[in-house]
C-alpha cells in the first residue's frame, strides 16, 4: 500500500510540472537509472519497485484519472550519460524525472541548468 504522502508528491510534481489538470494522455516518469553494466541489477529492482508503486496508483484511478507511465533511460551509472538522457526525455516532452542509484548522478542532474 502507497502512503498518502507518496500519492500527494506524485500529484504536487505533476501540478507544479505545468501539466494540464484535463487528463487527456498519460502521465510520463522519466527513470534515469543503470540498465546496463555493473550496477545494472540496482537500477533493475529499483524501477521494479517504482513500477509496482505506479501499478497500485493507476489500478486506483490514477492521478485524477491520468494513468502514470514510467519511461525508462539507461544512465550506464555515469554522470555524462545521465545529462544526455535527460534531455533525451525533456526533447520527448517528459517533465517528471526520478533517479536513485548513484549520488554521482544526482548531483550532475540537479547541477544542470
Amino acid at each position: 500500500m502507497i502512503p498518502n504522502f507518496c500519492r500527494a508528491a506524485v500529484v504536487l510534481a505533476w501540478a507544479s510540472a505545468g501539466v494540464s489538470m484535463a487528463p487527456a494522455e498519460n502521465i510520463r516518469i522519466a527513470v534515469i537509472d543503470p540498465f546496463s553494466g555493473p550496477a545494472a541489477l540496482q537500477g533493475e529492482m529499483g524501477s521494479r519497485h517504482t513500477q509496482m508503486a505506479v501499478d497500485e496508483i493507476n489500478a486506483r484511478g490514477g492521478v485524477l484519472g491520468a494513468m502514470l507511465e514510467l519511461v525508462l533511460f539507461d544512465n550506464k551509472s555515469s554522470p555524462q550519460e545521465s545529462l544526455v538522457v535527460l534531455k533525451q526525455a525533456i526533447d520527448q516532452n517528459i517533465r517528471l524525472i526520478t533517479q536513485g542509484v548513484g549520488s554521482h548522478v544526482a548531483h550532475a542532474l540537479t547541477d544542470m541548468r
